[in-house]
């Protein structure tokens, strides 16, 4: 199944999960994503996320393929907005919602594991290991789509943004410059500059 979306046993792939807070507000979110076997997976999750609490709650959750750049930064930067909205959208299998703009995804039942302590340059935090295991797997858009640096940069500048890591982002600005599309290129950058994080010294 999962193998269809690219996953490989052993690897790690960059997803946006979505699920359902406690007011039905749908959540969306970028994470890295372990593949145990075609049908498992594993996500590790900080104690007090959003995310952690509605698996912890409904069980389940969405794992969403896209190569849209700036979905993947506003997942990462924002706690709601209507781009990375899921609506009404529910995957059959399960009561979660996916990504309008997804390429693809896999619906999961997740559960907790167990947990650890951790300590990193964010300092200690509480982990939790969460298992997922395939219900669905739905393609909504044609693939494949050829690599590009530029989303591969975005993806790397979401993940340094959100854990509060500065200091590449003129490099990957840069490399988003070089390769992305004129207009996705601008739409980041203004979407960065809306945020006051400052785009000017990345050129």
């Amino acid at each position: 199944m999962l193998h269809t979306l690219g996953f490989k046993r052993g690897g790690i792939v960059e997803c946006i999960v979505t699920t359902y807070n406690t007011d039905g507000s749908p959540n969306a979110a970028p994470m890295g994503v372990y593949t145990l076997s075609d049908r498992e997976v594993v996500m590790k999750l900080h104690s007090g996320s959003d995310t952690l609490e509605n698996i912890s709650r409904i069980g389940c959750a969405v794992l969403n393929i896209t190569y849209d750049a700036l979905l993947f930064l506003k997942s990462a930067l924002l706690k709601h907005t209507p781009e990375v909205d899921p609506g009404e959208l529910l995957c059959s299998a399960l009561n979660a919602p996916y990504l309008k703009a997804a390429h693809a995804y896999a619906a999961v039942d997740a559960e907790v594991v167990k947990s650890y302590s951790l300590n990193d340059s964010l300092g200690e935090s509480r982990i939790s290991v969460v298992k997922g295991r395939v219900r669905e797997v739905r393609v909504l858009k044609p693939f494949p789509q050829a690599p590009c640096r530029g989303f591969f940069a975005a993806v790397e500048l979401a993940i340094d943004l959100s854990r509060g890591r500065r200091g590449r982002e003129g490099e990957l600005m840069r490399t988003m410059r070089r390769t992305l599309p004129v207009r996705e290129y601008r739409e980041i950058e203004e979407f960065l500059k809306s945020l006051r994080i400052q785009t000017g010294s990345f050129r």
